[in-house]
Parts: structure tokens; C-alpha cells; sequence
């Protein structure tokens, strides 16, 4: 089996960079999780195909280094084509695009009965999904902080609350 090849866009968040360690670590499943999904939403999609090679079933998300880095691939072996486009490029045989060994016809896609000794793909434009989903991912990103920001800060006034509580009796 193949070497798996996988492309990724990295992201540069400020928001975590004054975010202590501990919230990082809880925090940074749920980011990849949704960044991932934002990815899947952004990626093209063929109208009734939905296998296990599409490229929507290959976008995975880890988290790496002790949870303090998250990552989101596309592992599909095309996916950098979709990303970045492809110019013009002649499908002969002999050009580097081909398998088939020089000299040997070139059957068109479609018509059987059309045989060539050699065909030009048009190219591709670009479709950028996984720089899409790295350009909506801050808002997830910060909404992810604040929540678990927001519920570590609770759980510690009622830690001081009931540590208040033991030290000095219930007051008022």
C-alpha cells in the first residue's frame, strides 16, 4: 500500500496564545472537531456521492503534542488539486501525467471509440475550501475559549465559595 499523503493549511490563532496550558488542552478537541466540520462544509461535493473516497470522508481533524496542537488534513490524494487548481497539462503518454508506456493510444473518456495519441487537460480553477474553513475557524475558535473559560471560572468562584464557606461558616 501507498504512502497516505494529506496537505494542510495552518493557522495562526492569537487568541490562544496568552490561553493558559490546562484550557488549551480541554479546549482544543472541541476546535478541531468544528474546524473539521467547517472543512467538510467548504469541500466539494458530487450530487448523490457520498463513498469512502470522496473528499468530504477524508477530512480528519487530530489533536497532537499532549493537546496543545490540533491539526485538520485532507487526506484524499487529490485534495491538493481542488485546493490549488492544476494549470493546462497534456495526458500523452511519455508527458509524466501517464502511465502508459510511450507510443501506446490514448483512450478518450467517454467514447470508447475514440482513440488519440495524445489529449490536453483544460485544468482546473482553484476551490480553496481548506483556506475557507481556516478563515471562518477564529469565531469558533474564541467561542470554544469563552465557554470553557467561562465554566473553568465558574467551577473555581464556587471552589473559593465553598472553601469560604468551610473556613468562615455560612455568613449572611
Amino acid at each position: 500500500m501507498g504512502r497516505k499523503k494529506a496537505f494542510r493549511i495552518y493557522g495562526d490563532y492569537p487568541e490562544l496564545m496568552g490561553v493558559p496550558e490546562e484550557i488549551k488542552r480541554e479546549a482544543m478537541p472541541q476546535v478541531v472537531k468544528h474546524v473539521a466540520e467547517i472543512a467538510r462544509a467548504e469541500a466539494p461535493k458530487r450530487a448523490g456521492l457520498s463513498s469512502s473516497k470522496s473528499i468530504v470522508s477524508r477530512i480528519k481533524g487530530s489533536v497532537e503534542k499532549a493537546g496543545l496542537v490540533g491539526r485538520v488534513r485532507a487526506g484524499a490524494p487529490h485534495s491538493h488539486l481542488i485546493e490549488f487548481g492544476t494549470r493546462p497539462h497534456s495526458l500523452a503518454s511519455g508527458s509524466g501525467k501517464s502511465k502508459k508506456k510511450p507510443g501506446s493510444r490514448l483512450k478518450i473518456f467517454g467514447d470508447p471509440s475514440i482513440i488519440r495519441m495524445s489529449a490536453m487537460h483544460p485544468g482546473s480553477a482553484a476551490n480553496p475550501f481548506m483556506q475557507r474553513a481556516d478563515d471562518k475557524a477564529p469565531p469558533v475558535v474564541e467561542r470554544v475559549l469563552m465557554e470553557i473559560g467561562a465554566a473553568a471560572l465558574d467551577h473555581s468562584i464556587h471552589k473559593t465559595s465553598d472553601l469560604l464557606k468551610d473556613l468562615f461558616g455560612d455568613v449572611g
